[in-house]
């Protein structure tokens, strides 16, 4: 009778509770039962217990289900896209097409061949680390997965950790809607980026907030200093810069101008780890240069 009344009080418990605890709760219980010879004591035992398991039972039931030690995250290859097209490998397409434009409006405008080639020569060249890395990103990103036990995070490669952070050598997770959750530590090379499009995200987001509390950070980006959007910035810059044409040369100016105001618009509102007062002075330097070139289009000087 004894034993049928316990086990239908342990169903109180979560199955994960029961499957840990279930059989060593039993033996406790029932090494207190044979001890207790009177009823009184075995009747105080029994409503002690009862008790227990209702006030107990609860606090289980909302406890956040810990994570199996073998929970392990990969992305799928929908993912693995997504990202080399978040990416500046993803942007080599656009990256041509801006090198092309900016040659031919340097061509149209009337440019000297020779410092057109020398530009736009430089320009390939630092379009190139996007065309040769685009395989190594996309193979990156398949061979990523992360591995969550019950006190660290391990990121993986085919398999292999590379980095590692323990629950309590986490110092911020930093969290950026849309795109990822960082997990940084106190050494900076054994950071994790976790990717939003990740399979299991919000169940690992979920574990990690039980850790450290998560800081949201502002997704907005700056208006032309992404990978793509800089480099165009630099193609029409040259061509702006090199055309002889005055009328060529008061699109180009007009378009660069208009660029680099609103990036200087959107510094407005500071954003973590941007260097602003170096973009301020580099943004002050490309307009005092089209302030030149528009004086010598049009003989100010």
């Amino acid at each position: 009778m004894s034993e049928r009344v316990f086990s239908y009080l342990l169903r109180l418990y979560p199955r994960r509770f029961r499957d840990e605890y279930g059989a060593s709760m039993r033996l406790v219980f029932q090494d207190r039962l044979r001890s207790e010879a009177r009823i009184s004591g075995r009747t105080v035992l029994w409503i002690a217990f009862v008790v227990d398991v209702l006030k107990s039972a609860v606090k289980e039931h909302l406890r956040p289900a810990p994570f199996p030690h073998t929970a392990h995250f990969t992305l799928s290859e929908d993912a693995v896209a997504d990202m080399v097209r978040r990416s500046h490998a993803g942007h080599r397409d656009r990256m041509i097409m801006w090198l092309v434009a900016g040659f031919g409006a340097a061509w149209f405008g009337q440019a000297p061949a020779g410092p057109s080639y020398v530009v736009y020569g430089l320009l390939l060249l630092l379009a190139l680390p996007a065309f040769r890395g685009f395989g190594r990103f996309k193979q990156h990103w398949r061979a990523y997965s992360l591995h969550l036990d019950f006190d660290r995070i391990d990121e993986l490669s085919a398999g292999r950790v590379v980095r590692s952070v323990g629950r309590s050598e986490i110092s911020r997770l930093l969290e950026t809607p849309g795109f990822g959750l960082a997990v940084q530590s106190l050494e900076a090379a054994r950071s994790i980026w976790i990717p939003s499009t990740v399979n299991g995200y919000e169940e690992i987001r979920t574990a990690l907030e039980a850790w450290f509390p998560i800081e949201r950070m502002e997704s907005r980006s700056l208006h032309g200093l992404g990978h793509q959007s800089l480099f165009g910035l630099l193609s029409v810059y040259g061509a702006a810069i090199l055309v002889r044409s005055q009328n060529v040369g008061a699109v180009l100016i007009a378009v660069c101008t208009y660029w680099l105001i609103r990036i200087l618009w959107d510094l407005r509102s500071p954003l973590e780890n941007t260097p602003i007062p170096y973009i301020r002075g580099a943004i002050a330097l490309l307009l005092t240069g089209l302030a030149l070139k528009a004086s010598v289009l049009w003989h100010v000087l």
